[in-house]
């Protein structure tokens, strides 16, 4: 879905997931000899800024690499975007809390942590902070949540101006808007029937991701679902 100078590979792998999302309900697997073509062909990233683009603008080989068979548009944009995936595709909100501190103390940061006081998060059970990069010095720090079903929830802020990245999104994955800013969301779903939401959005200071985990999706509360991710995430703004 985008794609960054510090985890630019594993944005594109992100963004190939999206992309299967996106355009079926289905196991789809891209074809991985192709990925050296693929990055080649990908926008150009500028330092410190964030860019829309569309996929009409990549190569068309491009286009079938990544499993492309059609734009959607028109009232299509507004449909819950699946992709069915593995177990552990979904449980990776588990292997992240492992990695948690209870305390910020000690880490240089380069970013200041949006306040979720008088919020939805404020609502929920901290579980710890995910810090990340080299050292004790990040640009970009993830906060671990309970809900009351006792399922995960991680907020990721990065600060990738302070790290000198920069972020191409494709407009045709902007399904949502998050506070005047366009957002892709996507569900991935494992045979089992949990899931993970991921909402992923960048405003001129920040790149945010937000991962809500589901221990059984059921596909009569999608939408119930998707809202209560929309307004975790939008709550930021208020």
């Amino acid at each position: 879905m985008r794609k960054t100078t510090s985890y630019w590979i594993v944005g594109l792998l992100t963004y190939l997931g999206c992309v299967s999302a996106g355009f079926a309900q289905q196991s789809l697997e891209p074809d991985r000899t192709l990925l050296p073509d693929v990055i080649n062909s990908l926008p150009g990233i500028q330092p410190k800024s964030a860019a829309s683009v569309s996929i009409e603008s990549l190569p068309e080989a491009t286009q079938r690499a990544l499993i492309i068979e059609k734009i959607r548009t028109g009232a299509d944009r507004d449909a819950i975007r699946i992709l069915e995936v593995s177990e552990s595709a979904v449980r990776i909100l588990e292997e992240a809390r492992k990695l948690c501190v209870s305390t910020l103390s000690g880490l240089a940061l380069v970013l200041e942590p949006d306040s979720v006081s008088n919020t939805s998060f404020a609502n929920l059970q901290f579980v710890g902070y995910v810090p990340e990069g080299p050292g004790l010095d990040t640009t970009r720090l993830s906060r671990m949540f309970r809900d009351d079903r006792g399922a995960l929830i991680m907020l990721t802020e990065w600060n990738y101006k302070a790290a000198g990245g920069g972020i191409v999104s494709f407009k045709e994955f902007q399904n949502h808007v998050v506070n005047r800013v366009p957002a892709a969301l996507a569900l991935l779903r494992a045979p089992s029937g949990a899931a993970l939401w991921k909402l992923a959005w960048t405003t001129e200071k920040k790149d945010y991701e937000l991962y809500v985990f589901e221990p059984e999706m059921v596909s009569g509360q999608l939408s119930v679902r998707e809202s209560v991710v929309l307004e975790y995430a939008r709550s930021l703004g208020q």
